[in-house]
């Protein structure tokens, strides 16, 4: 009856430096990745906007954070898939601009001292995680 779910964290580069967006500095902060037993009865149903995993029933424990998410040292800042300059009036364009496109910074390793959960993760260098050198 578990549901096991986990956090990653959001990595940005900028002036070589390895930086963590301060308006969505973690993935997962909705209980959205999580682990769990399958069950006949415990999967994802669906409606028409989406699915959704009925998950009220299960006990939840928080398991860290277990993972670096990468989008925000690509080239294109991980937008490439939003197609935005084919869609310029798609529904994600608002969002991004609040909170992905050009968030306010906070380097890592200030971000790690300030987050004493975080201490379980790896350096990113230490895993082959470096800013790109040039933009």
């Amino acid at each position: 009856m578990g549901y096991w779910y986990y956090s990653g964290v959001n990595l940005w580069d900028q002036d070589s430096v390895i930086n963590v967006p301060q308006s969505l500095p973690e993935v997962g902060h909705r209980r959205e990745h999580g682990f769990w037993a399958a069950r006949r009865w415990r999967v994802y149903r669906r409606y028409p906007k989406g699915e959704y995993l009925f998950r009220r029933v299960m006990i939840h424990r928080w398991v860290g954070h277990l993972h670096y998410h990468v989008k925000g040292m690509k080239r294109d800042r991980g937008l490439g898939g939003f197609q935005l300059d084919k869609y310029p009036d798609s529904l994600h364009l608002p969002w991004l601009q609040m909170v992905w496109m050009k968030p306010p910074l906070q380097p890592f390793n200030e971000w790690r001292r300030q987050t004493p959960s975080a201490d379980e993760l790896p350096d990113p260098e230490s895993l082959g995680i470096r800013p790109l050198v040039s933009r």
